[in-house]
C-alpha cells in the first residue's frame, strides 16, 4: 500500500471497528435486557443471589449473540457506510479517484479480522459460557437438572445407569448405532449404598423392553468366583436414544478440539455429523461474514449525494439479510439430518452469495 492508501485504510478500519463495537454493545444490551426480564419471571425458583444471577444472564447473552454474529458484522457495515455517506466522505473518496472496490476491499479486510476473532476468541468465550451455564444451572435450578453422566475416551464410552435395585457404571469399547448394540461391554454393578456387587463382562449388549440383554456373559464376584452365562437381563431406564443424547453438544467443545473428538467418535462408532457441521460452519463463518459485507456494500455505497432512495435501499438490504440468514440455517439443518453433504450445507450458499454480490459490486464500480 502507498502512504495515502494506508492512511485511508486505517481511517476506514477505525470507522468500521467503531461501528462494529457500537452495534455489538447495543445488541448485547438488548439481548441481556430480554434475557434478564425472562429470567426474572423464574427467579423465585432459582436458588442464588442477584450477582450470581446477573453473571448467568451475561453468559446467556454471549451465547445468544454468538448465534447471529455474522449478522452483527452486516449491521456494522451498514452503519459504517451510513456514517461515511452522511458526512459525504465517500463522495470525497470517489472524487480522489479511489474506486468503490477499493473501499469494499478495505472493509473486507476488517471483516476478515473480525471473522478470525469470532472463530478463535469469541468461539472460546461462547464455549466457556455454555459449559459454565450448565454448571450454574445445577446450582440455580437443581430440581430441573438431569443427572446424566457420559464420557468418551480413547478406550471407549463410559456412562451411568440406575434401576430400582442397582447403580451401574458401564464401559463399552464401541457402539453400533444402526444395530443398536454395544460391543465389548463391562458393567460395574453397585448397590444403592454404592458397595460393589458384581463386575460383568459381555461380548455385546442391546436394550429391549427396558432391559439390558447381555450375551456371552462373565460375572466376577467379590469373593473372586466367576460365573459364565449365555444371556443375562438387567432392568434399565436407558434407551439408545437417551445414550446418544448424552453426548456432548457440538457447541460445548472448543473448536480446535472438535477434530480429535470426531476421530474418537468414529473409532467408537457414534455419529459425527453434528460435530462436522459445527466445525465446518464455524470455518465457513468468515465467508458468510464477507457475503453479508458484499450485500450491505451493494445497497449502501452510493455516488449521488442527497439520494432520496438511499434509505430505501438500506431497508431493502436489511430485509434481504433475514431470508439469507434463514436459508443458511435451513441448509445447516439439512446437513445435520444428512439430507445434503456437510460441505454443501456449510460452504456452498455463503460462497454463492459472496460471489453474486461481489460480481454485482464490480459491475456497479465499472458503470
Amino acid at each position: 500500500m502507498h502512504n495515502k492508501s494506508l492512511i485511508l485504510f486505517f481511517y476506514i478500519a477505525k470507522n468500521y471497528i467503531k461501528s462494529f463495537c457500537a452495534v455489538l454493545i447495543i445488541l448485547f444490551t438488548i439481548v441481556a435486557f430480554i434475557e434478564g426480564v425472562d429470567g426474572m419471571r423464574r427467579i423465585a425458583d432459582m436458588q442464588c443471589g442477584f450477582l450470581y444471577f446477573l453473571f448467568f444472564i451475561i453468559l446467556k447473552s454471549i451465547v445468544t449473540i454468538s448465534s447471529f454474529f455474522p449478522f452483527i458484522t452486516f449491521l456494522a457495515t451498514i452503519v459504517c457506510l451510513l456514517l461515511l455517506n452522511n458526512k459525504l466522505e465517500l463522495i470525497v473518496i470517489r472524487c480522489l479517484g479511489i474506486s468503490i472496490m477499493k473501499i469494499v476491499y478495505y472493509i473486507s479486510i476488517c471483516a476478515i479480522c473480525i471473522g478470525a476473532f469470532y472463530i478463535t476468541v469469541f468461539n472460546y468465550s461462547t464455549t466457556y459460557a455454555i459449559r459454565e451455564m450448565k454448571n450454574m444451572r445445577k446450582k440455580i435450578l437443581p430440581k430441573q437438572q438431569k443427572n446424566d453422566e457420559f464420557a468418551i475416551t480413547k478406550t471407549g464410552v463410559w456412562f451411568r445407569d440406575t434401576n430400582t435395585k442397582y447403580n451401574m457404571i458401564i464401559h463399552a469399547n464401541s457402539l453400533d448405532i444402526k444395530n443398536k448394540t454395544l460391543n465389548d461391554i463391562d458393567i460395574l454393578l453397585l448397590s444403592k449404598e454404592f458397595s460393589v456387587k458384581y463386575l460383568i463382562h459381555a461380548n455385546y449388549s442391546s436394550i429391549e423392553d427396558g432391559e439390558w440383554l447381555l450375551s456371552n456373559v462373565v460375572i466376577s464376584m467379590p469373593n473372586n468366583s466367576v460365573q459364565n452365562l449365555e444371556l443375562l437381563k438387567i432392568p434399565t431406564s436407558l434407551t439408545f436414544d437417551k445414550i446418544n443424547s448424552m453426548l456432548m453438544k457440538p457447541n460445548t467443545i472448543f473448536l480446535w478440539r472438535i477434530k480429535k473428538y470426531i476421530a474418537i467418535l468414529d473409532r467408537i462408532g457414534l455419529s459425527t455429523i453434528r460435530y462436522k457441521v459445527q466445525l465446518f460452519s464455524q470455518l465457513s463463518s468468515i465467508i458468510q461474514i464477507l457475503a453479508f459485507v458484499m450485500l450491505a456494500a451493494f445497497f449502501c455505497i452510493i455516488r449521488i449525494p442527497r439520494d432520496n432512495k438511499y434509505y430505501m435501499r438500506v431497508c431493502i438490504a436489511i430485509v434481504l439479510a433475514f431470508p439469507v440468514y434463514f436459508i443458511n440455517s435451513i441448509l445447516i439443518a439439512y446437513g445435520i439430518n444428512e439430507s445434503i453433504s456437510v460441505i454443501n450445507a456449510t460452504f456452498t450458499f455463503p460462497i454463492c452469495l459472496f460471489t453474486l454480490f461481489l460480481f454485482l459490486l464490480y459491475k456497479k464500480a465499472c458503470t
